[in-house]
C-alpha cells in the first residue's frame, strides 16, 4: 500500500520534521513507486538531518549515475562513512569507473579521450541549471588523461586518483560562484574545503581500505597520524 505509507510519512514528518528515517523511508517508498526525482529529494533531506547517513549517500550516488561528478561526491563521502564492508569495496570500484570513464590507452603513445555529448553542449551555457557540473566533468576527464603521461607512469592508483581529485576539488572551487543544487551547494563545499586543507591525500588512502593493496595498508601504518587528523576533521566539519 505505497499511497498509504507516503500519506502516513507525510504525516510523520509534520510532526517530527527533523527525522531523518522518515525522509529514508519515504525515499524507499518513492523509488520503489517509480518516482526516482521525487526520491531522490528525499534521499538528499535525509543526508541533511543526518550528514553521516550512509544509505542515504549510496542512494544518491546510485541515482545520479547520469551525472558523474554527482554520483563521485555521493560515493566519496559514502566511503568517508563505510571503508570496510562489502558495499564499501563495490563503491569503490564504482566511484574509480567513474574517475576514469572516457579515457583509455589505446597505443604505446595513444590516448582515447571521450567526452560525453551532453556535457559538451551544456558547456558555456548561460542557464545556471541545478546540479551543472558539466566543465568540472571535462577537467576530470583531462586530468585522468595525465595519468598516461610519463612522469605518471609509476604512479600507483591510488596516486593518481589523489591528482584526479584534487584537480576536480580546486575546479569546483573556481567555479562554484552562483551555481546551485544540493551537489554544489551541500556535498561539493564539503570536498572544497577538504582540498584547501590539504586532506585529499589521507581521505584518498582512506577510502582505498577495500583495495588492501600493500601500498595503502603501508601509508595506513606510516601516516596514521595523517589519517586520524583528516577523521578529526572530517567529524567536526559545519555542514551547510
Amino acid at each position: 500500500q505505497k499511497d498509504l505509507s507516503l500519506k502516513i510519512y507525510d504525516e510523520g514528518l509534520k510532526k517530527y520534521p527533523d527525522y531523518y528515517q522518515l525522509y529514508y523511508n519515504k525515499a524507499i517508498t518513492l523509488y520503489n513507486n517509480k518516482e526516482p526525482e521525487k526520491a531522490e529529494i528525499a534521499f538528499e533531506e535525509a543526508t541533511k538531518l543526518n550528514p553521516n547517513h550512509t544509505s542515504s549517500f549510496n542512494a544518491l550516488g546510485v541515482l545520479n549515475n547520469s551525472n558523474r561528478i554527482a554520483s563521485i561526491l555521493a560515493s566519496s563521502r559514502y566511503l568517508v562513512l563505510d571503508n570496510k564492508s562489502s558495499r564499501a569495496k563495490l563503491n569503490l570500484q564504482s566511484l574509480l569507473s567513474l574517475m576514469n570513464k572516457g579515457v583509455t590507452k589505446t597505443g604505446e603513445k595513444n590516448i582515447s579521450l571521450v567526452l560525453d555529448p551532453t556535457t559538451l553542449e551544456n558547456v558555456g551555457k548561460k542557464k545556471n541549471r541545478p546540479n551543472d557540473f558539466s566543465s568540472v566533468d571535462i577537467t576530470l576527464s583531462m586530468s585522468d588523461a595525465l595519468a598516461f603521461d610519463e612522469k605518471n607512469k609509476n604512479n600507483t592508483e591510488v596516486q593518481n586518483f589523489i591528482n584526479q581529485f584534487e584537480s576536480m576539488c580546486k575546479v569546483m572551487s573556481e567555479t562554484r560562484k552562483n551555481k546551485k543544487g544540493y551537489f554544489w551547494e551541500f556535498l561539493a563545499p564539503y570536498f572544497i574545503e577538504m582540498e584547501k586543507n590539504k586532506l585529499v591525500e589521507p581521505f584518498a588512502y582512506y577510502i582505498f581500505n577495500p583495495t588492501q593493496s600493500e601500498d595503502v595498508l603501508k601509508y595506513q601504518k606510516e601516516n596514521s597520524a595523517k589519517i586520524e587528523k583528516f577523521l578529526a576533521w572530517n567529524k567536526v566539519y559545519k555542514w551547510n
